[in-house]
């Protein structure tokens, strides 16, 4: 079994709200919603350019989770 390790480079600031927490905002769809992605500054040489792609790809922990379910109904 191969093992992955994951370090942090950042973390989301602005996100969709925790459960339980009043929506400020209300969006049409998911697709409207615009988050706020922080780096650390050691990160962000390796990041130079980035604004020259169309999309970038966030690998997410859902630390906060408490239940794991496969589907949501």
């Amino acid at each position: 079994m191969v093992e992955y390790v994951f370090k942090p480079i950042g973390y989301v600031e602005r996100g969709f709200p925790r459960p339980g927490e009043p929506e400020k905002d209300r969006y049409e769809t998911r697709y409207d919603f615009i988050g706020v992605v922080r780096i650390y500054d050691e990160y962000v040489d390796g990041l130079r350019s980035l604004e020259e792609y169309s999309h970038i790809i966030l690998i997410y922990v859902f630390h906060e989770q408490r239940e794991a379910r496969l589907r949501v109904s």
